[in-house]
């Protein structure tokens, strides 16, 4: 497959459904670090869109979780918020999934093996000739 020509058609997102003030963060890790503390009130971030083992509204501190969890959670979180960016895109292109040539997921956390974008490629059975590129930690400056 060639990609002499590439148009980007769409760009489509999804987020966890609690959403989290800073205030919430520092409360419910438990942050006392001055520094830290300094970080989460800085005005630039008010909210934040987490897939945390606690409410925003529990006291905190919030119940720890293992990696093999935390894994599960991200790959959980691609079938979930992954595929419902990927269809957005597919209607907002009004494309179907054998019209892509590329797929690019951007993520602010977590690692999967395959990647994510294979993984959705599969899940959404798009053409497995198709360009991917997974820009993994990158989700705050690239989304």
């Amino acid at each position: 497959m060639s990609l002499s020509h590439a148009t980007l058609v769409t760009v489509q997102s999804a987020f966890a459904p609690d959403m989290y003030t800073q205030a919430d963060v520092k409360r419910l890790l438990g942050v006392s670090n001055p520094v830290v503390g300094k970080l989460l009130a800085a005005p630039h971030i008010q909210t934040r869109r987490l897939l945390l083992p606690a409410s925003p509204d529990d006291a905190g501190p919030m119940p720890e979780e293992n990696l093999a969890q935390l894994h599960q959670k991200f790959l959980t979180a691609i079938d979930t918020f992954g595929v419902e960016a990927a269809e957005k895109a597919l209607a907002a292109a009004k494309f179907t999934a054998a019209d892509v040539k590329v797929v690019v997921t951007v993520t602010s956390s977590g690692l999967a093996l395959p990647a994510m974008s294979a993984i959705l490629m599969k899940k959404m059975g798009l053409n497995r000739k198709a360009h991917r590129s997974d820009l993994v930690g990158m989700g705050c400056n690239a989304g």
